[in-house]
């Protein structure tokens, strides 16, 4: 197997790793708040604040050369399945 062909499947590897993850998190938290031990390791399910910039908002109440002066453009490589 060749370096595209290895990538492609690791790529799906991970989304179905992914989607595993959000699922298992998911029954976690319903259970509550609290500590919870497997066989191997044990979690801690907390709430969290955080602040997010509300960017709807900000480009609401900014003009559009504003936003333009505070705007970075960024180049980078990147990999797209085409087939």
């Amino acid at each position: 197997m060749n370096t595209v062909d290895r990538l492609i499947r690791t790529r799906e590897k991970i989304a179905k790793l992914k989607k595993e993850e959000a699922e298992l998190a998911k029954e976690l938290k319903e259970m509550g708040l609290g500590v919870y031990k497997g066989k191997q390791v044990a979690v801690q399910v907390i709430e969290k604040s955080q602040k997010k910039l509300d960017t709807v908002s900000l480009k609401k109440k900014l003009s559009k050369q504003q936003i333009a002066a505070h705007t970075k453009t960024y180049t980078f490589l990147q990999i797209l399945k085409i087939a």
